[in-house]
């Protein structure tokens, strides 16, 4: 037993220091609010969102509830603190992982998330004065559901203080809704293009927690905020029709670079035949949110245009087409803060031929009455 247990321990040792040779975080997360550690250059300037439980139905079957507690979340002013332009994430003085600078879970974030190479931190070069940062991932979803609401938050803060600050942008400031929104609400504002990759220290930064000081608390389930979702609904609210919601929508992937369905231009021209408005996911931001936002009805594949539920009406209707096993299940938790009817549909991973699309729609059809 006493031969097991060394064993054990000696391997455990061996796998943690193969891990830190290969630069990954692992004893080194860190968390703002966790009480065990000491919190230097950190101050509590503003309460982002106090605590807030919520319940969530199950996914397959909807008379099972599961029930979700976020803790409080923060606005900090941290000091003398990195910023890694590739991972866009914060860490502390010593190069120690910010948790809360992300929206991934923090199990996560302790097998997946590298040191970055730092031969040694006092040198970096440092920006001097008080900066927020626009963090931001090439993906509508994760940009627009985890990341904006906090950048808008601390935005609004150092607007409403009078604050001498300015805005750094991540490196993926090109991708379409992100270049929609700094040309519509940046262009005045004193910013800084991060194009470059090499992590960088600021003298101040002022920061909004993303998921109330411990990372992700709820795994896989990526369920959204309750005050990030509200915050952009009354933010891009004059793009927010109050037209009375008649389109019907089907969100096409025959564009998209992946999980296209098979055949799927034959996808479009029947819905298309069936009164649809096909949307292929190329319209800019704000036509985005007036499009979903007078809509009743949309259908579609899973994918990153789903993330427009999140304009759609109370009582609207959402149907997702996956094929088997290939289920992404934020679409659905999101649905359930929006009060939308959502409902999901497997479809068959060979190409839809006429008859399997008709019998599609029928089922389509019986969801709706």
């Amino acid at each position: 037993m006493l031969n097991k247990s060394i064993f054990r321990r000696v391997k455990v040792r061996i796998n943690k220091k193969i891990l830190e040779i290969l630069g990954m975080k692992i004893s080194y997360n860190y968390y703002l609010d966790n009480p065990l550690w000491s919190r230097k250059n950190v101050n509590r300037i503003a309460l982002y969102s106090d605590v807030v439980n919520i319940k969530i139905s199950d996914y397959f079957d909807k008379s099972v509830e599961y029930q979700y507690c976020f803790p409080k979340r923060y606005v900090y002013e941290l000091e003398n603190v990195i910023i890694d332009p590739l991972h866009n994430l914060i860490y502390d003085e010593n190069g120690v992982l910010i948790a809360e600078s992300s929206a991934w879970e923090y199990q996560r974030l302790l097998y997946e998330t590298f040191q970055p190479k730092i031969k040694n931190y006092k040198n970096l070069n440092i920006k001097k004065g008080t900066y927020i940062f626009m963090q931001n991932i090439p993906n509508y979803y994760h940009w627009l559901i985890e990341d904006l609401p906090p950048f808008i938050n601390s935005w609004n803060f150092v607007k409403e203080k009078k604050m001498n600050y300015k805005i750094l942008i991540g490196r993926h400031y090109n991708f379409p809704p992100i270049k929609d929104f700094f040309n519509k609400y940046l262009k005045e504002e004193k910013c800084e293009f991060i194009n470059y990759l090499k992590p960088f220290r600021v003298e101040r930064l002022i920061f909004t927690a993303k998921t109330g000081g411990m990372g992700n608390p709820f795994g896989s389930a990526n369920i959204a905020h309750p005050k990030d979702i509200k915050l952009l609904r009354s933010f891009f609210d004059e793009y927010i029709s109050q037209e009375n919601p008649i389109q019907k929508i089907y969100m096409s992937r025959s564009k998209a670079k992946r999980r296209k369905l098979i055949g799927e231009e034959k996808i479009d021209k029947f819905f298309e035949d069936k009164g649809f408005k096909i949307f292929y996911g190329n319209l800019s931001l704000f036509d985005q949110i007036k499009l979903f936002s007078k809509s009743n009805l949309a259908v579609g594949p899973t994918g990153a245009s789903m993330t427009n539920i999140i304009w759609m009406p109370k009582k609207a209707k959402f149907i997702d087409l996956h094929y088997k096993d290939k289920i992404f299940p934020f679409f659905y938790n999101l649905a359930q803060f929006l009060d939308i009817d959502y409902k999901y549909l497997e479809i068959p991973s060979n190409e839809l031929d006429e008859k399997m699309l008709n019998e599609i729609f029928v089922k389509i059809e019986s969801f709706l009455k």
